[in-house]
C-alpha cells in the first residue's frame, strides 16, 4: 500500500469553502425542517447501532412523526 499524499492548499482551502457553505446552509433552514432531517438521520443510524449493541435507555427514539 503506497503513501497517501497530502492534498493542495488550494483543494483543502476548497473543501473548507464548501464545508462553511453547507452549514450555512443548513443553519438558515427552517426549524420544522432541521426536525425533519433529524429524525431521518435517526431513522437510518438507529438500526446500527442496534445491530451493533442494545440501545441504552436515552438513545431509544420517541414514536412520534412531524
Amino acid at each position: 500500500m503506497g503513501k497517501r499524499r497530502r492534498p493542495d492548499a488550494a483543494q483543502v482551502e476548497a473543501q473548507w469553502a464548501a464545508q462553511a457553505r453547507a452549514h450555512r446552509m443548513a443553519a438558515a433552514r427552517p426549524l420544522g425542517e432541521k426536525i425533519a432531517t433529524l429524525l431521518t438521520m435517526q431513522r437510518r443510524l438507529l438500526p446500527v447501532l442496534r445491530a451493533r449493541r442494545a440501545l441504552k435507555d436515552w438513545e431509544r427514539p420517541w414514536e412520534i412523526e412531524p
